[in-house]
């Protein structure tokens, strides 16, 4: 369960204002907004990658701004799963290793089978060893996915993952989100409405635009 209470998140000027939201275990929601009105920091917040201004944000049971940032860097590895846009994988590193750094807050080591496994169950087993400028963008995105699961969280977010994307790929990439989303909660933020349009569940971020 995702649960905000009276949420203020201020920089400079208040960015996000959410009186009451509550995401079940399990739900799949597609978040949208123009560019400004908080889309990142929403899926931040819960990750625990920043904290609240004010207000209550409890993640599965944990008030995530009660940790120190060590117990919510663990809590991320162990609970959160993170899809970018950009891909965030580091260029002189091979697919299965950018897969296994995904592994190292939540074990302190690295646990090779188990990366290569994933990168099976994404289509990769022939690019392990592949660096991302070997890599189309769809397998560079597909190195991304399998980084997210392969410490088994219960919680899938995803800013932008088709943004960088041609509509085939982008496709492709949803399909496999959302296949390996069936037991998780989802939380996916998109421009596009062709991906929006897979969700039932919807938020618009503009109303919570303080």
């Amino acid at each position: 369960m995702i649960e905000f209470n009276d949420v203020l998140k201020s920089y400079s000027e208040p960015v996000l204002s959410i009186p009451s939201l509550a995401i079940s275990p399990g739900d799949h929601v597609g978040i949208y907004g123009p560019s400004g009105t908080g889309k990142t920091t929403f899926l931040n917040l819960i990750s625990g990658l920043i904290t609240v201004t004010s207000g209550s944000l409890n993640v599965n049971g944990t008030e995530l701004a009660a940790l120190s940032e060590a117990k919510r860097d663990l809590f991320r590895a162990k609970h959160i799963g993170s899809i970018f846009q950009t891909f965030n994988l580091v260029e002189g590193y091979t697919a299965v290793e950018n897969v296994m750094l995904g592994q190292v807050f939540l074990r302190g080591r690295s646990d090779k089978s188990k990366a290569l496994a994933m990168l099976d169950q994404v289509g990769l087993a022939d690019r392990v060893n592949h660096v991302p400028s070997k890599l189309s963008v769809g397998q560079q995105q597909r190195v991304c996915i399998a980084r997210a699961l392969v410490n088994d969280p219960d919680i899938l977010l995803a800013d932008e993952p088709t943004g960088s994307l041609d509509p085939a790929s982008a496709a492709s990439v949803m399909d496999l989100i959302q296949e390996f989303s069936k037991s998780r909660t989802l939380l996916l933020v998109s421009h596009d409405s062709a991906v929006l349009d897979r969700f039932q569940t919807r938020i618009s971020l503009t109303e919570y635009r303080p």
